[in-house]
């Protein structure tokens, strides 16, 4: 007995393979053209080892981060929290987060950049809000201020355009002589005035 004869998949499956390998072959000649130009293949690209971390640049950024956020809000903190204190602090913070291996970024976890733009915005709402504020207000006593004016400018023109005699007040129908001021309220105690 003989070996016995692959089947037809077998053979659809052995095609499909060597056409592959063409094709890698192809790709892999095509990504390395002064390789495949030269007849010499590419050297073997090493990845770079990754940066050595400035852990003190690391601590001045989480501090930065701290009074941006905070001094704006309480502005004594600064006399608390010195120049001087700061620096000392970043130094001492920036030991204990290269013990732990801590960045800004893992501090800050994946929601960083969220709470970076929060840490910018958030100081400059309240003092956006007093500035509209008093924006507004100015705007309103110039308004009046020129209100004012032109009332002014109306009644003193008025006067000079007519003469007139002095006239009655209008709050009151009586003359101020007869005038004595409001009823006195009811008395408590007497029953009788309130029906």
């Amino acid at each position: 007995m003989g070996a016995p004869e692959p089947d037809l998949s077998e053979n659809l499956v052995a095609q499909l393979l060597d056409v592959a390998k063409g094709i890698d072959g192809q790709a892999s000649s095509a990504a390395d053209p002064i390789g495949n130009a030269t007849g010499t293949p590419a050297p073997a690209i090493t990845p770079l080892a990754p940066a050595p971390i400035d852990w003190k640049a690391e601590a001045r950024e989480v501090v930065d981060l701290a009074t941006e956020g905070f001094f704006p809000l309480y502005p004594r903190l600064a006399e608390v929290w010195t120049d001087q204190k700061l620096d000392r602090f970043t130094l001492r913070l920036g030991a204990v987060m290269e013990k732990y291996n801590l960045t800004l970024g893992k501090l800050l976890g994946k929601w960083g950049p969220e709470i970076m733009l929060a840490a910018v915005t958030v100081p400059a709402v309240v003092p956006t809000y007093r500035v509209v504020r008093d924006t507004n207000r100015e705007l309103r006593e110039k308004a009046k201020q020129q209100q004012a004016g032109q009332e002014l400018g109306v009644t003193a023109a008025a006067p000079a355009a007519k003469p007139s005699a002095p006239s009655q007040p209008e709050s009151s129908p009586k003359p101020p002589t007869e005038f004595t001021g409001p009823k006195p309220p009811p008395d408590p105690l007497n029953l009788a005035a309130r029906a």
